[in-house]
């Protein structure tokens, strides 16, 4: 098994380890996480206030069409870029995808 798992089927976390939100790796538990509450919320807050200066809404128009289009690259990045690829295409579509690169 990999990612520190065990068990039937690699189903579990070893002893002393947890699932990683996100992720099917397990690592020891830390509440350092919990720090990034305050950071998400802040970043929401300013997400919402932008949307609405900007009378922008995600269910029609360009913004529908952008998350669309970063959902379907996500989901297929596996064809279309060499697997660890980084380049500014793929850090943007994470992006768009509220994909911050922070495991909790």
């Amino acid at each position: 098994c990999n990612y520190n798992r065990s068990g039937l089927l690699c189903g579990k976390c070893q002893k002393g380890l947890s699932l990683v939100f996100g992720s099917s790796e397990c690592q020891k538990c830390s509440n350092s996480y919990l720090s990034l509450i305050i950071a998400f919320a802040l970043a929401g807050l300013v997400l919402v206030i932008f949307l609405l200066i900007l009378k922008l809404t995600v269910a029609v128009g360009t913004i529908n069409g952008l998350i669309f289009y970063a959902n379907i690259i996500a989901v297929n990045r596996s064809h279309f870029f060499a697997s660890g690829e980084k380049n500014i295409l793929t850090v943007f579509i994470a992006w768009v995808n509220l994909d911050l690169g922070i495991e909790t």
